[in-house]
């Protein structure tokens, strides 16, 4: 039987529109400094300057991580010195500091939604939301949203369809500007999110699919189809809620009798199984707190990865122009899949790490896939319909996403004419070898050389020093 699972609020950073200039470089925030006579330098931003103290915000920006907020007074007397930014810079990182605290309160009122103990009324106003028919089963409601470059469709409870069109129309406006359309005139994708698994899977099989994922993008009728087991969840948090309740309410009408009785001096033999209940119900939600983020992360995951197939093979290579190689396609769709948009940028320049030890591993034990057998791999090897075939798709995935790194931020090729002629010359049936010499301008042996030694040097903050 599975744990036992309640919810509390999880923090997650949904931003505004807004995007960086420039997304590659966008992670890099001037931060006031102060050195300290011991320990670490304090980074962020100083909001007082008294005679005995110095107050900072620090700004913590770990790599795939939201961004931390805290602050610190400093004694004068630890300070060794102190850099301070310029007023242009001040202002930016105060206006970025401002846009966060806005992003914080309002996914926070969001995420408060999804709490199973929130009632319709007292939840956040479901805006743009309009009610519509399930595709193919009218007696089915849904919930509608439509974007510039997509249509969400949920028939899940309305917190969550809420949640995720905002996430898609913050990674979307990404993609654009990342990668921006190279055709106009194109109907927006319909995203289907189906309120489980089961649901998702007979809509597979409806298309004649039988896939181990719970998401997929029909490139034919321009669909994203993703599953979760999300909506399940929350009914079983809040049956789960509404037990604790009851539980924590007996231990206090029994702690309460006690003392009755013994007149407010309780033996500490009858408290103990008492203090015991409420630790072991307490530990039993701290760890189905981060089965839910897990969850909920793995649907928005999952959502992100597909829509990035949807928005490139729509907006910027359609089929009947060209298209990237599935590789390349895949490589970039987890690059995005880990996503992070706060303060009006774009995070994704950080190393998955999870895929960079996967990486090194298979460099150490020669099993990293050669370049020009992934230049020649096929919609095949990369699909799972039986679950034998996962090891070597799950090859192919991780170098597809090696080399779509490295040409993106190593290479820089992302969104260049010379991408857009690579593409034309696989249209053309240019050998994929030939066509990717061509792209980055040198022989294909010569090129793994650099290739693998910059895996080598990669850290987990996109970084590779030589």
């Amino acid at each position: 039987m599975s744990p036992i699972r309640a919810f509390m609020l999880i923090l997650l950073v949904v931003p505004l529109v807004l995007l960086a200039a420039d997304a590659a470089r966008s992670e890099d925030w001037k931060l006031d400094v102060i050195h300290r006579k011991e320990g670490d330098p304090l980074r962020g931003l100083i909001l007082e300057e008294a005679r005995e103290y110095v107050t900072i915000r620090c700004v913590s920006r770990k790599p795939g991580a939201p961004t931390m907020l805290f602050t610190v007074k400093v004694p004068r007397a630890d300070i060794a010195r102190i850099e301070e930014l310029s007023k242009e810079d001040r202002d930016k990182l105060q206006q970025r500091l401002t846009l966060l605290k806005q992003e914080y309160d309002s996914l926070a009122e969001r995420l408060r939604a999804l709490n199973p103990g929130a009632k319709a009324s007292d939840s956040t106003e479901y805006f743009d939301l309009q009610k519509v028919k399930w595709p193919g089963n009218e007696r089915l409601q849904a919930l509608h949203y439509r974007s510039t470059y997509f249509e969400l469709i949920a028939n899940t409870r309305p917190e969550l369809a809420q949640l995720a069109a905002i996430h898609l129309e913050q990674i979307y406006a990404a993609y654009a500007r990342v990668l921006p359309p190279r055709v106009s005139g194109t109907e927006p994708t319909i995203i289907l999110l189906t309120r489980s698994l089961a649901e998702y899977h007979k809509m597979a099989l409806d298309r004649g699919l039988r896939l181990v994922n719970p998401a997929f993008y029909d490139p034919g009728k321009n669909q994203v189809i993703c599953g979760s087991d999300l909506e399940k969840l929350c009914d079983d948090l809040e049956a789960v809620r509404e037990h604790h309740v009851q539980l924590r309410a007996t231990i206090q009408q029994r702690r309460a009798e006690l003392a009755k009785v013994y007149r407010n001096k309780v033996p500490n033999e009858l408290l103990a199984p008492m203090l015991d209940a409420e630790k072991r119900i307490e530990g039993v939600e701290n760890r189905n707190v981060a089965v839910f983020s897990e969850v909920r992360r793995r649907l928005f995951q999952r959502l992100y990865h597909e829509s990035f197939h949807a928005y490139l093979g729509t907006f910027v290579y359609p089929t009947k122009e060209g298209t990237l190689p599935l590789w390349f396609n895949e490589g970039l769709a987890q690059i995005f899949e880990t996503a992070l948009i706060e303060a009006g940028e774009l995070r994704v320049r950080h190393a998955d790490e999870t895929r960079l030890v996967g990486v090194r591993r298979a460099i150490a034990e020669n099993n990293l896939m050669p370049v020009i057998d992934l230049l020649r791999s096929t919609a095949s090897d990369f699909q799972i319909a039986h679950a034998n075939e996962k090891q070597e798709s799950d090859r192919h995935y991780l170098a597809g996403w090696a080399l779509a790194f490295y040409l993106t931020f190593e290479r820089e090729l992302l969104g260049t004419k010379k991408l857009d002629a690579y593409v034309a010359a696989l249209q053309r049936g240019t050998d994929p070898v030939l066509a990717f010499r061509d792209l980055v301008g040198q022989p294909l042996d010569a090129f793994e050389r650099d290739f693998q030694a910059y895996l080598n040097r990669l850290k987990p903050d996109g970084t590779a020093p030589r």
